[in-house]
């Protein structure tokens, strides 16, 4: 039978999987339901987790998620960063336990290690997709892969030529979703390899993090577009207050940031945040694809803009051609009151 593995990240904090690795693993699920309809092949889901960890809580939805089968490798030597021991950890487990497909979270440690995997592997890497399927190739099944590029103003598809075929995906671009019973295989592993000393922790700095910034996470994102710009850029203040008075999460797209009218950490797109909102409002976005591709998920999406051809309502559920600077006033006179 063929495979997909899942290389899973932990939440230490909730000492869980990473919402992103449950994102994979029903994705993981879906395409082994498009391969059955493509040629009839069954496809097994593997989801594997090496850390300095004993035990993972929530395991139920590991494999309500989609997964058959979930591989927790204890290892003490993996800490501080030390991607060797990760991969190496990774690498004894797989070379007696070989996938067709494997697929990593595109967040900042796999960046560094899902490279060198691959590299051992003898085998491609598709990095910072945002969308994964099956497709019939010469009567083989082959994983095609989607990814920005030249600056993301365009999207590439992709096909690995060599087994496994491996992929970063970005965190948020897919849902998570109750998708089976919460039965599935768990297999413990102690691992005993070692740190060979390359790469060495010479200082660890945090950085103060804004627990009210939660792009992934919002519910309500009102979203600035460079539409609003003005003389004394007020409307961008005026919607930030609508933000904190509704208690929503206030966004803005690259444009916004590139010139210097808002920070980097409130940027929704393909080089920012992802966003799965219940309800997105973009005032004055023009919906470049890099913006959308990070904006599809949202279940309800509402565009205002004055140009009633802009990019942003063919992927809008509720159009409305006007000022936004106009709807902005009136939302405050309205909230204040």
């Amino acid at each position: 039978m063929n495979k997909i593995t899942v290389f899973c990240e932990l939440n230490k904090e909730k000492n869980a999987l990473s919402s992103c690795s449950y994102e994979l693993i029903t994705k993981a699920y879906e395409l082994s339901k498009q391969a059955q309809e493509l040629n009839n092949t069954e496809f097994f889901i593997e989801a594997i987790c090496c850390d300095n960890v004993e035990n993972i809580e929530n395991k139920e939805k590991i494999f309500s998620s989609g997964a058959n089968k979930f591989v927790l490798i204890e290892n003490k030597n993996i800490e501080n960063h030390n991607f060797d021991v990760l991969k190496d950890t990774f690498l004894n487990y797989y070379k007696d336990n070989k996938s067709d497909v494997i697929l990593f979270p595109a967040t900042a440690p796999m960046r560094h290690c899902a490279p060198c995997i691959t590299v051992n592997l003898d085998c491609g890497l598709v990095a910072d997709c945002i969308d994964l399927n099956f497709i019939l190739k010469d009567e083989n099944l082959m994983l095609s892969a989607t990814r920005p590029t030249f600056g993301s103003e365009l999207m590439a598809t992709i096909i690995s030529k060599k087994l496994p075929q491996c992929a970063t995906i970005r965190p948020g671009i897919f849902k998570n979703k109750t998708v089976k019973d919460e039965n599935g295989e768990f297999i413990k592993i102690q691992s005993e390899i070692e740190n060979n000393k390359k790469i060495k922790l010479i200082s660890n700095i945090l950085q103060n993090n804004n627990d009210e910034i939660n792009i992934e996470g919002a519910e309500i994102i009102l979203c600035a577009g460079y539409g609003l710009n003005s003389a004394n850029r007020e409307y961008f203040k005026k919607l930030e207050k609508i933000a904190q008075i509704t208690k929503t999460q206030i966004g803005c797209t690259r444009k916004v940031v590139d010139f210097g009218i808002m920070d980097s950490k409130y940027q929704i797109g393909l080089t920012g945040s992802n966003t799965k909102a219940q309800l997105y409002i973009g005032f004055g976005v023009a919906g470049a694809i890099q913006h959308m591709c990070s904006v599809k998920n949202s279940k309800k999406i509402v565009a205002i803009n004055t140009d009633a051809d802009a990019e942003i309502f063919n992927y809008c559920d509720y159009k409305i051609v006007g000022d936004a600077k106009k709807i902005i006033d009136e939302i405050l006179t309205q909230i204040e009151q």
